[in-house]
């Protein structure tokens, strides 16, 4: 770990809001909120390939729709089946 990383954890402050990280939240298998990503780079109602920091990000599933896309989030809705990291 960086010295930076480490006086921010001594800090308390969230690693995400400092190294720039991506973060996941799921509601469910229904909804995916990501933050922190850099780029689309595939998108079908089947599978949804991100990229963030340091690689990939890649979900599976059914009837997939982006909900929400801007400022380096995205929202996406269907039915989740996986989410990969690569």
């Amino acid at each position: 770990m960086r010295s930076k990383e480490k006086l921010f954890e001594a800090m308390f402050i969230p690693k995400d809001a400092v190294c720039k990280e991506y973060n996941l939240t799921t509601v469910g298998n229904g909804q995916l909120f990501v933050e922190g990503v850099e780029a689309v780079k595939e998108l079908s109602d089947k599978q949804l390939k991100l990229r963030v920091r340091n690689g990939f990000i890649v979900v599976t599933g059914e009837r997939m729709h982006v909900e929400y896309y801007g400022d380096s989030e995205i929202m996406i809705r269907g039915e989740l089946k996986a989410i990969q990291l690569k």
